[in-house]
């Protein structure tokens, strides 16, 4: 006799197309982003890593032939051929990795994600015009330096975090600051 459970093998799952890119995940009507605005998949990887998404090329490849990550467009850039991603990818990287966590199957990472598209974008949107001017780098530091003066204690970064009204985190903000004894670093990140 044998155990059903272990002679059933799991359904595969199908892959997406190649030639799916973002591009074909934009909403309809939504400008494509300049060249100089796309980032290698390089980039994308480091900025996941900043984002607390650990992930390998090959993981990221994998989750771009299962249409959980959107697949880059190929260029020629400095010599050879590129992929490159709009910025909003990070986000959809992460939203992603929040729900492989919490144990979604990968037909309904697949769906959700499409669906919050638009969401990355506004995000990327909102942090490239806070991190692209550092409007918060002065506050924040000057909150460092109040808290350094009355605790006698250094701060190493202070994170800021923007929370919906059901409690869930939209984003945060972390501006790493220099010790004691360094200069001053233009390191911050966004979540």
């Amino acid at each position: 006799m044998t155990d059903d459970a272990t002679d059933q093998e799991p359904a595969p799952v199908e892959s997406v197309p190649v030639a799916v890119t973002w591009r074909d995940w934009l909403p309809a009507g939504t400008a494509t982003p300049a060249d100089d605005e796309l980032i290698t998949r390089g980039e994308l990887l480091a900025r996941l890593k900043d984002v607390g998404v650990e992930l390998t090329p090959r993981t990221l490849q994998t989750w771009e032939q299962l249409g959980i990550m959107p697949r880059p467009t190929r260029r020629w850039h400095n010599g050879a051929n590129r992929s490159f991603y709009p910025a909003w990818v990070v986000y959809i990287g992460r939203l992603a990795d929040s729900l492989k966590t919490y144990g979604a199957p990968i037909e309904g990472i697949r769906e959700r994600i499409r669906r919050m598209v638009p969401r990355a974008m506004r995000e990327a949107e909102i942090w490239s015009k806070v991190l692209g001017d550092h409007r918060l780098d002065g506050p924040l530091g000057e909150m460092a330096e109040q808290f350094e003066l009355a605790a006698g204690e250094s701060l190493a970064s202070i994170e800021v975090r923007l929370t919906l009204p059901d409690g869930q985190v939209w984003g945060s903000y972390t501006l790493n600051l220099p010790a004691p004894h360094e200069a001053p670093r233009d390191d911050v990140r966004a979540k």
